[in-house]
C-alpha cells in the first residue's frame, strides 16, 4: 500500500515557493538507489525508490513566491520519477521539490483553496 502524501498544510508552511510547471528537461538523473529486502517472506511491498534527478521546470503559475519562467530543482530519491512533460503544481523548498509525489501530491483546486 503506497503512503499516502505529506498533509497539505504541513507542505504549504515548508514550501518557499509553489509553482505550476512541466518538466522540459531531465539535465541529470543520480544512481539507482539500493533496493529495499523483505524483512519476513510475508512483506508484500517493501517500496522501490528512484534515483535523484536535476530538472529544468517551465513555470506556467506562481501560486507562492519565485516569480521565475523557468528554474532548474533538484528531485531528491523518492517513489516517482520525472519525465519530460509531466506538469502540475510543484512544492519547492530550498531549490529542491518536496511532496512525496512530486506534482501529484495534491491537486492543484485543493492547493489554491488553501492559500485564500
Amino acid at each position: 500500500m503506497a503512503i499516502p502524501p505529506e498533509p497539505l498544510s504541513e507542505l504549504l508552511a515548508r514550501a518557499s515557493s509553489i509553482v505550476v510547471g512541466e518538466v522540459v528537461e531531465v539535465l541529470a538523473t543520480g544512481k539507482l538507489p539500493k533496493r529495499a529486502v523483505k524483512l519476513k517472506k510475508s512483506d508484500v511491498d517493501v517500496g522501490i525508490k528512484t534515483p535523484s534527478q536535476k530538472v529544468r521546470l517551465r513555470v506556467t503559475r506562481t501560486l507562492k513566491g519565485m516569480s521565475a519562467t523557468e528554474v532548474i530543482v533538484d528531485k531528491p530519491e523518492s517513489a516517482y520519477r520525472l519525465l519530460v512533460g509531466d506538469a502540475g503544481p510543484f512544492f519547492v523548498e530550498a531549490g529542491t521539490i518536496i511532496g512525496r509525489y512530486g506534482p501529484n501530491t495534491h491537486p492543484l483546486a485543493k492547493i489554491e483553496a488553501a492559500l485564500k
